[in-house]
Formats: C-alpha cells, sequence, structure tokens
C-alpha cells in the first residue's frame, strides 16, 4: 500500500480514485484543482466521511458543507494522535481481512499515514475556508 495524496492528475493510473473538489460538482471528473486518494488511503479516513456526512456513498458524489467540515477537521486530528499511538481502524466498508491488512501496513507505514491525514486536513481546512463546500466524487 502506498498511502499519499495525488495533487497531479497525470500521476494518476486508471480510475480507481477519490478525487476531493473545492466547490460543487461541476458536471466533470479530474480536474485541475483537485486532489486524489486511491482506496487505500481513502480508506484511512472513510469512516470519518460516513460518521460526518449524511449520505455519504463510496461509490457517489457527496458534498461537505462548512459544518460538516469542521467536525470532520476534528476527527482527522483525532485520528492522527490515535495512528499515533497505535489505535487501529475498522470500518464496514471493507471485510474484516482487509481491515486486518490495512492496520499491519499502518504500523509498518505510521509516520507516512500520519502526515497523509494531516496533509488532508490542511487542504480540507483551506478549501472550506475559501469555498462553501467540497465535493467528494467517488469511485
Amino acid at each position: 500500500m502506498n498511502f499519499r495524496i495525488i495533487k497531479d492528475k497525470a500521476e494518476l493510473e486508471g480510475t480507481a480514485y477519490f478525487e476531493f473538489l473545492p466547490g460543487k460538482y461541476n458536471g466533470t471528473c479530474w480536474n485541475d484543482n483537485a486532489i486524489f486518494l486511491d482506496e487505500d488511503s481513502m480508506a484511512l479516513v472513510e469512516e470519518i466521511f460516513e460518521r460526518n456526512v449524511e449520505h455519504y456513498d463510496h461509490f457517489a458524489f457527496s458534498e461537505i458543507d462548512k459544518v460538516q467540515g469542521s467536525r470532520i477537521l476534528a476527527d482527522l486530528k483525532k485520528l492522527e494522535i490515535e495512528i499515533t499511538s497505535n489505535k487501529k481502524i475498522s470500518g464496514e466498508t471493507f471485510s474484516d481481512e482487509y481491515y486486518s491488512v490495512l492496520n499491519e501496513q499502518i504500523v509498518a507505514n505510521k509516520s507516512k499515514v500520519v502526515e497523509v491525514i494531516s496533509e488532508l486536513r490542511q487542504w480540507l481546512d483551506v478549501t472550506l475556508e475559501k469555498n462553501d463546500c467540497v465535493s467528494i466524487l467517488g469511485l
């Protein structure tokens, strides 16, 4: 697993990415001003979005407003601390086996995982200051 945030869409291989788009969905995907997470990187934080964004769907488009964004930012900061303290990630999106492998990879790549979560938190914070919402374009 290669945990990272992709900022240049030229680095994308295939289509299995979550796109984080500043503002409302504009009818197009693979936007130049978006950032992208692969499915493994999204698995690190997806439970936070499921908990805080009504009607969030792994495979659909969702919007995060400023109120939801505030809760997400707090939860991402808390997750950074938990990962540093070796807390395991779980959820309902994937199988228990997948979460077991994911948690092994988190332990093996802890500093990179914390960096990805921190970078996503910072991007969301700045982007929500400048926009009414952020759109997540699912798989």
